[in-house]
């Protein structure tokens, strides 16, 4: 009977600690959701920036006044210098990416010449047209920035007095940071 009564012991024993660790089992915690974005156009933006650097016979400026604040997205040039043909007046421009987190692409420039365009001819280059974001910090990327070029030719050399309008239309597209 003592035997019996220690087997049965060590069964119930057994049963107990089996039944306890099969009662308490391991707990899965869940994070289940959505996330978004939107995007925001004040995120992006590409302006002139600095001192245009104009050849002799040009004046250039950057900045538009637009309801009481300097819009930097625009440049003007004034070139009176040239008088014979295949004379050229070049002016840079600092051109910067001042984005948040926004790399962007300068597109081909568009010409427009009004008036008399028989005797100008225009043209515009960059030296990089990939502007890539500036750093959040404040500190300063150098592949941020571009020098335009844009050069005024003269055609033929003019027998009265030439005006033409010139415009150059540059389209600055945003495009995500490659990581």
């Amino acid at each position: 009977m003592k035997k019996k009564i220690g087997v049965i012991g060590v069964l119930v024993a057994i049963l107990v600690l089996g039944v306890g660790y099969a009662a308490i089992t391991a707990r899965f915690l869940w994070v289940n959701g959505t996330a978004s974005m939107t995007a925001d156009d004040n995120n992006f933006d590409v302006v002139f920036t600095g001192t245009p650097d104009p050849d002799t016979g040009a004046t250039a400026t950057i900045g538009k006044e637009v309801n009481g604040e300097t819009d930097y997205h625009y440049a003007f040039i004034d070139v009176t210098g040239l008088s014979y043909a295949g004379q050229e007046i070049n002016i840079d421009f600092n051109v910067e990416n001042i984005s948040h987190g926004l790399d962007a692409s300068l597109s081909t420039p568009i010409y427009t010449i009004t008036g008399d365009t028989t005797y100008f001819e225009v043209t515009a280059t960059y030296d990089d047209d990939l502007l890539e974001t500036p750093p959040e910090d404040g500190s300063t990327n150098p592949d941020s920035s571009t020098i335009m070029h844009v050069r005024v030719i003269a055609k033929k050399t003019p027998v009265d007095n030439v005006n033409c309008n010139i415009g150059i239309k540059v389209t600055a597209n945003p495009l995500p940071v490659d990581d």
